[in-house]
Formats: C-alpha cells, structure tokens, sequence
C-alpha cells in the first residue's frame, strides 16, 4: 500500500441479513444445464452475478457493479463453495422469477437450476437479498428446503467500504491506493479474512459495511487476531476495556459492533457500550452520528462530497483541549442529547474540552455530556466547516406539581376571557361610554382578550412539540407570535391612557369646543401608537427568526420547544422584544402619574383658593378628572402589580431557582395574572349606574324610571353638551358611583 486519500463514507446497514441468508442459502442448484445432484451431501450454490456484481431491479434481471458498501458471501469450509455464477437459463426467458428471503419457507420448491444474489432497489437504493429461479422448467428437478441441510452462516460486519482501511488517528475509513489499479481481492485472497480464525463450525460469512449505529456511547480497541474467534452465530472477540483489567469476551453482532483492518495491518475493533462507559474514560458528545454533519434547518445530514468525517476529529484535535483529555484513545457519545431543543455557542465565545470531555464557555459554566454537543456546522457563511459547541436548552418542569398550576392557571385564564368579553359587550351597547377613554379602554381589554385566548388555545388545542408535527409547530408558532402582538398592543395602550389623563389635566385651562373637536384626531394617533408599535415589534421577532440576522442568542425561537420565548440562561430574546419595551412603558407610566399627581393638587389648590362653589364649572370638571386619573391608577396598579409580579418570576426563574419559596410565590402571581379580566371587570363595569344604563338599554327600566339616578350615561345628547365631555369623564362618573 502506498499513500491515503479520503473518500466519500455512507454506510448501509442490512440488518436481516443472518436469518434471511440462513433459509436462502439452503436452496441447492448446480451449474447452467446441469441437474441437481441429489446423491451428494454437498449443497452447491451459485451466485447470479459476476463477482463485485449484483441484480438492478425486480421486472429485468440485470447485472450491475456492487456498491462499496454491498453485502458480500464468503465461503469459510471446504464443505460450502460458491460454484460459478451464472443467471439460470429458463426455456421462456419471461419465466425467470425472483423471490425475497424474507418469503422463503420451509415448504417452498424451486426448480433448478437457482441461483442466489442481492437485489438493490433502482428507487430507493435499498438491497434485498433474493433467489432467482425459473418459474416452470419441465426438464429439471424440483428440491425441498430441507432444514438438516441447511449450511451454517454467521454475519459479520466490516467497518469500511470495499477497498478501505481505518485509521484509527482520524476516526475515519480512509482509501487506499493499490500499486496495482484495478485489483480486486477474491473471496480467500482478502487479508481481512486471512486474519479470521480458522474454522469448520461455519459455512458462509455474511459480510456487511459500515459502522455500527450506536445510540450510546463508541469506543475503539486495539485487539490481535488470536483474540477473535467464532461462536455458533456470531463472532467472539476478547479484549480489556481498561488498562490492567483481565479480558472479557464480547459477542460481536450487527448492531454492536464492527471490526476492520488499520494500514498497518492490525484489526481495530469498534464497539457500542453503555453511556457509562464514559465515566470513567474520555469521550467527545457529537450531535449526529458519525457519518453525518449538522446542517441549519435540517438537522444532521450524510457526508457527502468533499466533506468527510475526517474534518470532524482533526479540527476537534485544533480546538482548545485539556492536556489530560488525550491521556487514551477518546469514545464517541453520538446522538442529540437535547430533548427540548438547543443553541449554537457563538464563533467569539472561547470554549474548551475539560479532561472528562464536558464543554467549558469562557464564563466557566461547565454542561456535562447530556447538557451539550459538538458537531461540524455546514453550509452557513459565517459558520463555514467550522466546528460548533451547541448547548441543551433546560428541561421543561413535567411535575404533577407543575400540571396541577397549569389547570389552575388555565382555569383562571378562561375566567378572565369570559369577563373580557363581558366588558367589550357592556362598553359595545352603551354609546355614552364610546368617548375617547372608553375607546382607549376597549381597545385595551380587547388586546388581552385575544392574549389569553392564545394561552387557553396554547394549553388546550396545541399537540405536544417533541412530536414535531408540522401543523403542530405552525400553530404554536402563530399563537406565539399572536400573544406577543396582543400583550404588546395591551400595555401600549395603557400607555395611551397614562399619558391621555396626564395631557386632560395639563389642558385644564384649553378651550372646551377646541379640545372636543380634536378627539377623534387624538383616538387616531393613538391607535397608530399602539397598534403601530406592536405590530413593529412582532414583525421583528419574526423577522429575526426567519431570517436570523441577528444573534442566536436575541433570535425569539418562538415555536421551538415551547409557544413562547425559547428559556435559557445565555438567551435575552425575550428581554429584548418584550420585558424590555414593557418595562420601559411602565417607567414612563409611573412617572406620568407622579407629574399628574402634582399637577392636580396644585390645581386643587387653586380652586380651593378661588371659589368654594361646588357647582363651578371649573370645579365640577376638575373633581370628574380627577374620578379618571382615581380610576386610572386602580387599573395601572392592576396591570403594574401584575406586570412587576411577571417580571419577578422571570429573574427567579431564570437565576434564582435554588430559592424554597419560588413555587409559592409563582402560584400567588400567577392567580394574580390569571384574573385580569375579573379585576378591569369590577372596575369599570361592576357599578350601579351600568347596571341601570344596561336595563334601560335593554327595555326593562325606563328613562323616567331612571332620570335622576343616570342622567348622563342614559342621554347621548346630553352627554355631549355636558362640560365633563372633555375627556371621557362619564365613563369614570358611571364607574366611580357604588
């Protein structure tokens, strides 16, 4: 051999492969025109195909060069030999037939001459072990299965692709160049089955390629030849998992093991264990499998083209490594360990491989083997054949202690949707509580309808996420983005009506008829405000997740995992597209109020100082603004208390969770948040003068009946003439009266 090239590595995995060969390699045939010699103990078989060739297709019988990675029969006994290939000569060459193994029973007949080979797939490239046999041949005989002469047949599998040896440096097969070109080993000539013990206990070695998939952990051993030998169906290794134990035998089968020659001639041995085999040995955590790489959107993929696995180990040798991690050969922890999602760590955050193989970020946060992976990042430019750390975003709380807040919680928010809906009703049949802050109050309660009708249709209507349905991702996504827009538009229009009450009282002494006329000019700066800003900031965050133009760690990830913003220590998406612009809301909310304050006690005082008439217009207007800015304070100290109560469990449960009465007070302030809808309900529609407006309205009480309890809220006409139309002052008349 003589220098090494790296190659294209997918390996294929016929798994039925010993039982199927079991029953088809029973079948005796003998050569093309000859008839089965039935005086002979010996079965003689016959492969359809040339050597290295295989059947193309079911309907036309053609013969095709094997794949690399084909399913090879070897004969291991003097008793057993594949005689000369040849595809059987039926007298119509329509007759010929194939049959799969997997359908060949005890009680089957073939007329010879039969012949056995692989049968690959032209749509899906799978390989189908079959017979071919002609379907009525007069002239030959016809043979029973017979199970007492069935030949004896273990399966072993190979590491490598045909014409590959693995290096154990790189972890990978890799091609070797032959001085001769086009050489091609015969069954007895392949030094790989030179090194196998010699045995008469076996008939046919099945050989299949490819690497063993392991859902656990993969380690690769070093064993001699003499330590390998053949038990009834399959092959034994022995060997000593650590340094200085005694050797343990093995049994080697498709799914636990393959075994290969190196370039220098030795047989490395790579074998499945346990996950606990890495506790007391280094491993590296790969996200996907050996032969594949992680590809944004997809997921793992198959090598293919240039890229081999080769990149995997030499560029994991480059980064930065304890010293005492290579103190023996590494394993592999292949597999996603995240079940609820993870992120990429970004290329300017250091990171590191402590000697027990955990990731180290720069802030020194170890994550153990299930708290993290590594993996080659592909196909994105700013991550080109780089070799990326991705950390497992935390597990959701499934506890029943957890379900039992959830039904409460869910509960609680159909309460407050019901009392939501009852309150636009109410403000929807009433024109005389249509006025600038009645609009203001109904676009406010309509957005937190529609807010917690997504958290009921979250909780309710939405399939679990770790099925990865596509309906199922579409739709949290969509209610995700849904409640964002609706909590967003919510607190601006909050926001509205703190800065609404404070411009009401710094116009005080504004021309009545000059602030009446601009109302509706005023209703719709607001609503451009409001709307305008929540819906800029939800096209953002789905903007950002779409497009990923900003950090992974600012991207909202709403929609994977959970319905909301994806929970991790080093994420900020949900501070920067939420927290953040509420609480800045909220500052600018209190100190509206503070400046209102002030402004009303020192035009109190001036009243007070000017006139002790109760019936002074100016009097009258300022004690009904003042009923509003009353009113005002009781829903922002609703939505601020609530909105404080939410930002406390967002730090605790992001950085204080070690704290024992976390759990309580989550389920204080989630009642608290849960009944918004009874608390604005008591507020503004709870009160004597609705109930009676509602009965006149409805026809159950008459204006007379009730002229002198509700003049203002029963005549629109009146209520527009009236002094307090300044700034929606009957609203908070009707509310303010018990």
């Amino acid at each position: 051999m003589r220098g090494i090239v790296f190659e294209r590595y997918r390996p294929a995995l016929p798994r039925s492969l010993p039982v199927l060969l079991l029953i088809c390699l029973s079948t005796p045939s003998v050569s093309s025109g000859a008839p089965f010699n039935e005086s002979s103990s010996e079965p003689l078989l016959r492969k359809c195909c040339p050597p290295q060739e295989i059947f193309l297709g079911r309907q036309n019988i053609l013969c095709i060069p094997a794949p690399s990675r084909a399913m090879e029969l070897h004969s291991m006994s003097h008793g057993a030999r594949l005689r000369t290939h040849n595809i059987p000569n039926c007298a119509d060459p329509e007759d010929i037939r194939t049959m799969s193994v997997d359908l060949i029973t005890a009680e089957d007949r073939f007329a010879s001459p039969i012949c056995l080979d692989v049968l690959r797939s032209e749509s899906t490239s799978r390989e189908l072990p079959v017979v071919a046999y002609c379907a009525s041949n007069e002239t030959t005989s016809v043979q029973k299965v017979d199970k007492s002469t069935l030949p004896r047949i273990v399966t072993v599998r190979r590491c490598c692709p045909r014409d590959m040896l693995y290096d154990p440096r790189y972890k990978s097969c890799v091609s070797v160049i032959p001085e001769v070109e086009d050489i091609s080993f015969a069954p007895l000539e392949d030094p790989f089955l030179s090194l196998l013990p010699k045995t008469d206990s076996i008939d046919f070695l099945a050989l299949t390629r490819g690497p063993p998939i392991c859902n656990r952990s993969l380690f690769d051993y070093r064993i001699a030849a003499s330590d390998l030998s053949f038990g009834d169906r399959a092959l034994k290794a022995k060997l000593s998992l650590s340094q200085g134990e005694r050797k343990e035998e093995f049994e080697l089968t498709e799914e636990n093991a393959c075994i290969e020659l190196t370039p220098e001639s030795t047989v490395i041995l790579r074998l499945c264990r346990e996950e606990e085999a890495c506790l007391g040995k280094p491993c590296v955590a790969k996200c996907c499998s050996e032969d594949q790489f992680f590809v944004p959107k997809k997921g793992c993929q198959k090598f293919d083209g240039p890229i081999t696995p080769i990149e995997f180990h030499a560029k994991f040798r480059n980064v930065t490594v304890h010293k005492d991690f290579f103190r023996e050969d590494y394993g592999l922890l292949v597999g996603n360990p995240c079940k609820f999602g993870m992120y990429h760590v970004e290329p300017e955050v250091p990171w590191s491989i402590t000697p027990d193989g955990h990731l180290q970020l720069d802030s020194s946060e170890i994550y153990e083997h299930r708290g993290h992976c590594i993996d080659m990042y592909y196909n994105v430019t700013e991550f080109a054949a780089s070799l990326i750390a991705f950390v497992c975003f935390d597990a959701m709380d499934t506890s029943s202690e957890c379900e039992l807040r959830c039904t409460i919680q869910l509960i609680l928010q159909s309460i407050s949707c019901v009392f939501f809906l009852i309150t636009l009703v109410v403000y929807a049949c009433l024109p005389a509580l249509q006025n600038l802050h009645g609009k203001t109050l109904m676009c406010h309660v309509a957005s937190l309808l529609l807010a917690y009708v997504c958290l009921v249709l979250i909780s309710v209507l939405t399939p679990k996420l770790s099925e990865e349905e596509p309906l199922a991702l579409v739709s949290c996504a969509f209610l995700g983005y849904t409640m964002l827009f609706s909590f967003l538009s919510a607190f601006a229009w909050l926001n509205v009506m703190c800065f609404d009450i404070w411009w009401t009282f710094g116009g005080l002494r504004e021309n009545m008829s000059t602030r009446g006329r601009g109302h509706r000019k005023r209703f719709l700066l607001y609503s451009l405000y409001a709307w305008g800003l929540a819906s800029t900031i939800t096209i953002i965050a789905i903007l950002a997740d779409e497009t990923k133009f900003i950090p992974i760690y600012l991207q909202p990830g709403i929609g994977r995992g959970s319905c909301w913003f994806t929970q991790a220590k080093n994420l900020h998406s949900e501070v920067l597209f939420f927290i953040g612009p509420v609480t800045l809301q909220t500052v600018i909310n209190i100190i509206l109020f503070v400046m209102t304050i002030i402004h009303c006690n020192k035009v109190k005082a001036e009243i007070n100082r000017v006139t002790a008439d109760p019936s002074d217009a100016r009097n009258k207007r300022f004690r009904a603004n003042r009923t509003k800015l009353v009113m005002n304070i009781k829903l922002f100290i609703v939505m601020g208390v609530s909105w404080i109560m939410e930002s406390v469990s967002y730090f605790l449960n992001n950085y204080a969770k070690e704290l024992k009465w976390r759990e309580e007070f989550f389920y204080a302030s989630d009642a608290f948040n849960c009944l918004q809808g009874l608390l604005i309900f008591i507020l503004f529609v709870l009160k004597s003068r609705v109930y009676h407006a509602l009965r006149r309205r409805l026809g159950f009480e008459s204006k007379k009946q009730g002229s002198s309890n509700a003049t203002t809220v029963n005549d629109p006409c009146r209520m527009k003439k009236s002094v307090s139309n300044s700034t929606l002052m009957s609203t908070f008349q009707v509310s303010s009266t018990p």
